[in-house]
């Protein structure tokens, strides 16, 4: 997944996100805040030593808590818990 810091994702995307992740302060609970800032610095531009590994397991780690703060659980544990996106090639 292109992160949103990489070249090719268009600023009305990085906006977009912005909006999102920003709004998620305001229904969130502490530890899908805490997953979510973790996460934001992982692709910020200021992180040196973005890996593939840690944006999926920060990116993880914030959809289950997402989904803990909305009843649904999907794993026991959070680290049993992985999703990855896919890019299809095509631009959107």
């Amino acid at each position: 997944m292109a992160a949103l810091t990489d070249r090719g994702v268009s600023d009305e995307a990085k906006r977009r996100f912005a909006v999102a992740s920003n709004s998620l302060h305001l229904i969130a609970g502490k530890r899908a805040v805490d997953a979510l800032d973790a996460f934001r610095y992982e692709i910020s531009a200021g992180n040196r030593n973005k890996s593939d590994e840690a944006h999926d397991r920060l990116l993880s780690r914030l959809f289950w808590e997402i989904r803990r703060d909305l009843g649904e659980v999907p794993t026991e544990d959070a680290a049993d818990f992985r999703i990855r996106f896919y890019e299809s090639g095509v631009g959107y």
